[in-house]
């Protein structure tokens, strides 16, 4: 009985020693491993994306230096078993706000690593990006859409200075159409049209003359510059290079509406009609072309053209709104406000109807309805043009 107890015995006794010679040799590194998941949870608590900015302000000192103390002993404590240690170290030094040390910590990791970290490379960037350079990396495209993400961020919270870098950042890892478009933009909000101008010449030199994509820069940088003749021309260039129908009918379009701002009517007028024969299945073309006539005051063919429009797509507001206008522009008070009111009928609300039909009943001596109407416009728009508010505050004051 004693015998067959034995061998369960010494097992327990192996199993024992096996235990105890485990706990010597692995205990370190799970203890040190545990000082590291504990360093993790509670650098969540401190650590956000949000002061890590490619700009002067860059890792300025936000969290309570006791804090951090407190942070740096939890992390050194299991430093050498941290597989993230070069982020964690170039964290902690953000949060201190010493921005060099924790650059200096992040592009030694990247070096370090066989595989690139994509947290590190970031933070990396924007560092080094804070002070004018910019990383030669095979992610190059990643690190442009983060930035453009965080650009659109700050623009939408109203800080366009930190905005204008995320933007500046994104062109400079990815100079695309679409990143020049959102800087250039900025920059003009800013009031430094000089630097949009820039934008568009640096883009330019990424393509050749027989690409589309360089004649669509070209018209944009000469848009830049308010020169109407040419953008129009540019964008007929593209629209020719264009390998896509659709991208060739915007790129008209584009050349129509220059064509108006330069006021070269027939040019603009023969543009539209290519637009159509190009796409007679959208409004634009037929649009155009009425808004040209319109403009040169040549009021029965543009009223001719509305009314095709109006044929064609009988549920778009805008045909009768044009037809509107274009009786207003005459003189022609009762016409217009029947059409403005039919553009009313299918897009109640329409500010811009609204407006234009509180003018024309001013004009026909209805100044109480004329002030109702132009409040409605007023109410209706998100941020209604100062001269409305203007044009509201005189009429009120005329009222008997």
């Amino acid at each position: 009985m004693a015998d067959a107890k034995r061998p369960g015995g010494w097992l327990t006794v192996l199993a024992g020693v096996f235990l105890l010679l485990a706990l010597l040799v692995l205990g370190p590194t799970l203890l040190a491993r545990a000082q590291i998941n504990r360093f993790s949870v509670a650098l969540v608590r401190y650590w956000t994306p949000g002061p890590l900015v490619p700009t002067e302000d860059a890792c300025t000192r936000f969290v309570d230096t006791e804090i951090v103390r407190r942070l740096e002993v939890q992390l050194a404590l299991g430093r050498d078993h941290d597989p993230h240690r070069a982020l964690h170290e170039g964290q902690l030094a953000c949060l201190r706000g010493d921005r060099a040390e924790a650059e200096r910590a992040w592009i030694l990791g990247l070096k370090a690593d066989y595989v690139s970290d994509p947290l590190l490379l970031l933070n990396a960037a924007i560092l080094q990006f804070a002070r004018g350079a910019v990383l030669d990396t095979a992610d190059a495209e990643g690190l442009a859409h983060y930035a453009s993400k965080r650009g659109a961020a700050s623009v939408q919270a109203g800080d366009l200075p930190t905005a204008l870098a995320w933007l500046e950042m994104a062109f400079a890892y990815a100079p695309t159409l679409k990143n020049a478009t959102q800087l250039a933009s900025l920059y003009r909000k800013q009031g430094s049209p000089e630097r949009a101008q820039q934008v568009w010449a640096r883009l330019e030199r990424e393509y050749s003359e027989d690409e589309a994509v360089y004649w669509l820069v070209r018209a944009r940088s000469l848009e830049e510059q308010k020169d109407w003749s040419g953008a129009m021309a540019a964008y007929l260039k593209a629209a020719g290079l264009a390998q896509k129908p659709g991208g060739a009918y915007r790129y008209v379009l584009q050349a129509g509406l220059n064509g108006r701002r330069a006021k070269l009517w027939d040019e603009a007028a023969q543009v539209y009609r290519q637009a159509i024969t190009l796409n007679s299945e959208k409004i634009d073309g037929y649009l155009g072309l009425g808004e040209t006539f319109r403009a040169a005051k040549a009021y029965e063919e543009a009223v001719r053209w509305y009314i095709r429009a109006q044929e064609l797509f009988p549920e778009d507001y805008r045909p009768p709104y044009y037809l509107g206008l274009t009786a207003r522009a005459q003189g022609r008070y009762e016409e217009a406000l029947v059409y403005f009111d039919q553009s009313l009928a299918l897009k109640p609300g329409y500010v811009y109807a609204l407006y234009y039909k509180a003018q024309v009943l001013h004009a026909m001596g209805r100044s109480q309805e004329a002030l109702e109407t132009l409040s409605r416009a007023i109410e209706n728009h998100a941020s209604p043009p100062q001269n409305w508010l203007d044009l509201l505050a005189a009429w009120q004051e005329a009222q008997p």
